[in-house]
């Protein structure tokens, strides 16, 4: 009896893709860039929604902590906790229109600031930034970081 080969523990492993950005004509990277547009704007808008209902809920519960309690500020914090919950589980990245991988994913080839090759100490081989993810990420995602397409000007 043999030992089955114990797999990864990752959830997701991305696959690689089958094209990268100098397999695509400028039309191609036009309309990828143009189909992203809307999702970039979306998580931008809902990044601020998230942003607005921490807010309003951190000031309604230091306003209840100083004593100045009322039905209203609990109704509030109530409210602005339910906001932010909601709307941070629904910020997301989505994935490239050209490659199909979740964009704000762990960094791959390409530099998600300058569509630059990347080193192998996550350090941009073109403008010679060392990125870091996680929770807070030092960088904006303007380029695919699997394939390398232009997605967005303002970056996410």
């Amino acid at each position: 009896m043999s030992i089955p080969v114990m797999r990864s523990f990752r959830l997701y492993r991305p696959k690689p893709p089958s094209r990268f950005v100098t397999d695509y004509s400028d039309a191609e990277k036009a309309d990828f860039k143009a189909r992203y547009q809307k999702v970039g704007k979306t998580y931008r808008i809902v990044g601020k929604i998230v942003l607005g209902a921490f807010a309003l809920s951190f000031m309604s519960i230091l306003c209840i902590a100083f004593r100045l309690s009322s039905p209203v500020l609990h109704w509030t914090a109530g409210l602005g906790m339910v906001l932010f919950f909601t709307f941070f589980f629904a910020l997301n990245a989505g994935p490239c229109p050209a490659c199909s991988q979740l964009v704000d994913s762990e960094v791959g080839l390409y530099c998600p600031e300058c569509g630059g090759k990347m080193g192998k100490d996550r350090r941009c081989l073109s403008c010679g930034k060392t990125l870091w993810g996680g929770e807070t990420r030092n960088y904006r995602i303007k380029y695919c970081t699997s394939c390398g397409v232009h997605l967005d000007d303002k970056g996410i």
